[in-house]
């Protein structure tokens, strides 16, 4: 194999990698936000309720 088709190989190695390393995140994201769905919408209930905590001291 010469050099090019060499380089050409690893650059399409790279980009499978790539692609299932970003396929791989997404999947554990999806995973964490479905696993934790309830918390999220209890502290989103608190906060639409309650205000922001600590919201008096800040600066903006």
């Amino acid at each position: 194999m010469n050099s090019k088709a060499q380089k050409s190989a690893r650059q399409v190695s790279l980009q499978e990698e790539s692609a299932d390393a970003q396929r791989l995140k997404a999947e554990k994201e999806r995973r964490w936000r479905a696993e934790h769905a309830e918390a999220i919408r209890a502290e989103n209930d608190y906060i639409e309720k309650h205000g922001l905590p600590l919201a008096g001291y800040r600066l903006f």
